[in-house]
């Protein structure tokens, strides 16, 4: 082969792979045009890039002159099986549509392709070659865009003020709020320290991976403690440790050493006090935090009891938490305490409680099914054979398998108290290491299916007609929202006519979009439109879960004379977060006008008894003004 066509080859190969590569840049995309322009633009930026990698995908397919074999594993077998099981169970649940799971389905799609680019020359990392491999390109993005936020967020910490987090974050990098950041670098930086802890240095490649790594941890540690995010320090210990376990082969030297058993007992109440003195000293940190989660998860738990099989219905949970919160207080079983840690929930903090609530023990089980087999109960890669060409690449695999798991596991802890996996950066990762650990583990093949050339050429075909579908609905989803947004600062400047206007252009496009409904509907309430306002916000309510939502029927319905509607709605809201004193004043105030001399009068009671979460000029008003109507009943 001369040099030219090494090179062309070369370029060639960049090109194939820089839309997977730019997926790591993904958590820089940020608009101020769009609506939501923290996570939209990088839905936005994801689904594009991976129309193009589908792009790059099909055209190799259609160039192809050889056949291509095509296998599946037991990993493979079992994202699918989740897969395939949340879109049937999407397709039972009320109120629910196809769409619901475009996403995931997006990141099957993406796990696909990084198993068909990565699987092409995996064999080619070793320690002795110095070709650059694909695993070497994503690899090497994958660490750059950690290393990039990282930095990005040391800017934040000690920068010109222009580079400065805004709003109440200090630190957040380009996500929304701490949580999300600290998982992200969480998910990234037990993979930059295991390379650097198990690479050799013989090849070039390889040293510039292990260094890459050393430089992405370290930035990490610069920033991650000043998150204040205590499970994102529990994963990346977590992932050291797997790299430990790996280097030192910790397992097997403990099997030998507490052969006794009074050693293993006094070996595992140690563990147990360090890991209890260490979740103590945790908690002592925000106990305020710990608690609110604690209060999550039994209102999960309640919601598990409902539909302990099956589920509420995938990517439900944001939809029906607000509702169990409400029907748990109403029952009179919150705490004072509680009532003043309830708060907007969207997502459970935990996510295998999460599935659990949202899919059922069966979406629980072929969730775990995937955890286990991707962890191989952290097994070790074996070394082929003693030649070697062939130890030199086994002991690479082993490294790379490890760092992969390392993270994996990271991503898994932070799982326990939060919800990386519903930050798509994150979740990219997540489906990256997947990728890593399914075409490195040396999982057994269930099924292998030849495709001759006649067959990839269709397929690419197709494939390309897919994508330009894609295309067309990436851009106008993004213009979609240009003009949500638009409405939405009319409504900003009172200009209730023109956001209804640019609203009801876009009432097809979004018509499943539970928060355009709500807000629309919002719009309709503050310019008097109830009867439509009602009609939207009632479809809203399946489909999204606020407070306000309620207290905007209630206002509407109250407007229109329906008054026990109206009062249902207030209480609803009222009980979502009872610390949250509006509702109760809007209540208030329509027993009032309505003569319900006593249920108003109970009402006032309970607003001028209650403790702010908050103290806020709008509760001392109207706490006030309860004040001076039970002064005033009182002198009759």
């Amino acid at each position: 082969m001369t040099l030219t066509t090494q090179v062309l080859l070369e370029i060639g190969r960049g090109v194939r792979l820089l839309p997977l590569a730019l997926l790591f840049l993904v958590p820089f995309a940020v608009s101020n045009e769009l609506m939501d322009g923290i996570t939209t633009a990088k839905g936005l930026a994801f689904a594009a890039l991976l129309t193009a990698s589908i792009v790059s995908l099909s055209l190799r397919l259609i160039l192809y002159r050889a056949g291509l074999s095509v296998t599946i594993n037991w990993l493979d077998l079992g994202i699918i099986s989740f897969w395939m099981y949340s879109a049937l169970r999407t397709l039972f649940t009320p109120y629910a549509a196809l769409s619901d799971v475009g996403l995931f389905s997006m990141m099957i799609c993406l796990y696909f392709l990084f198993r068909f680019f990565l699987g092409r020359d995996a064999d080619q990392f070793d320690d002795s070659a110095s070709k650059v491999t694909t695993l070497h390109v994503l690899a090497t993005a994958f660490l750059v865009g950690a290393l990039l936020q990282a930095m990005y967020g040391m800017l934040q910490l000690h920068g010109p003020n222009q580079l400065q987090a805004s709003g109440s974050f200090k630190l957040r990098g380009s996500f929304e709020n701490p949580d999300a950041y600290a998982g992200y670098l969480a998910s990234v930086m037990p993979f930059a320290f295991g390379l650097y802890f198990l690479l050799s240095r013989q090849a070039w490649e390889n040293r510039r991976l292990k260094y890459l790594g050393a430089a992405t941890f370290l930035s990490g540690l610069l920033v991650l403690p000043a998150t204040m995010i205590r499970s994102s320090w529990l994963a990346v210990l977590a992932g050291i440790i797997v790299v430990f376990l790996h280097k030192y082969e910790i397992r097997e030297k403990i099997k030998q050493y507490f052969r006794s058993k009074r050693l293993l007992l006094a070996g595992a109440i140690c563990g147990v006090v360090i890991i209890v003195s260490g979740i103590a000293g945790l908690y002592a940190l925000k106990p305020e935090s710990a608690e609110g989660r604690l209060l999550i998860w039994k209102i999960t738990f309640n919601m598990i009891k409902e539909s302990p099989l099956f589920g509420v219905g995938f990517d439900r949970y944001q939809v029906e938490y607000g509702n169990a919160q409400a029907t748990y207080f109403t029952s009179g079983n919150g705490a004072p305490y509680e009532e003043q840690l309830a708060g907007n929930v969207k997502h459970a903090h935990n996510e295998y409680l999460q599935v659990l609530a949202e899919t059922g023990v069966v979406g629980l089980m072929l969730a775990l099914m995937i955890v286990v087999t991707a962890l191989g109960a952290l097994r070790t890669t074996q070394i082929p054979d003693n030649s070697g060409q062939a130890r030199s690449t086994g002991v690479c695999r082993a490294a790379l398998i490890a760092s992969a798991r390392a993270s994996l596991v990271a991503i898994l802890v932070s799982s326990l108290f939060s919800f990386p996996l519903h930050i798509l950066p994150t979740a990219i990762n997540f489906v990256f290491l997947l990728s890593l650990i399914s075409i490195l583990g040396h999982y057994e093949d269930l099924f292998q299916l030849d495709l001759s050339p006649n067959w990839l050429k269709p397929l690419g075909v197709a494939g390309m007609i897919s994508a330009l579908i894609a295309a067309v609905w990436v851009i106008d989803c993004r213009q979609a929202y240009i003009e949500w947004n638009d409405g939405f600062r009319r409504s900003q400047r009172l200009d209730w006519r023109g956001a209804i206007s640019a609203y009801e252009s876009l009432k097809d496009r979004l018509r499943e979009n539970g928060k355009f409904l709500f807000m629309r509907g919002a719009v309709l309430v503050l310019a008097g439109e109830h009867a439509g306002a009602i009609r939207m916000l009632e479809d809203a309510k399946q489909r999204f879960n606020d407070p306000n939502l309620w207290i905007s029927l209630g206002q509407s319905y109250e407007t229109v004379g329906d008054f026990s509607s109206a009062e249902k709605h207030y209480a609803h809201a009222s009980y979502m977060i009872p610390h949250k004193l509006y509702p109760q004043y809007l209540l208030a105030k329509m027993y009032q006008k309505n003569g319900k001399e006593v249920d108003a009068l109970r009402t006032a009671e309970a607003i001028v008894r209650a403790k702010e979460k908050v103290q806020t000029t709008a509760a001392n008003e109207m706490k006030a003004e309860m004040q001076r109507f039970l002064q005033s009943a009182r002198t009759h």
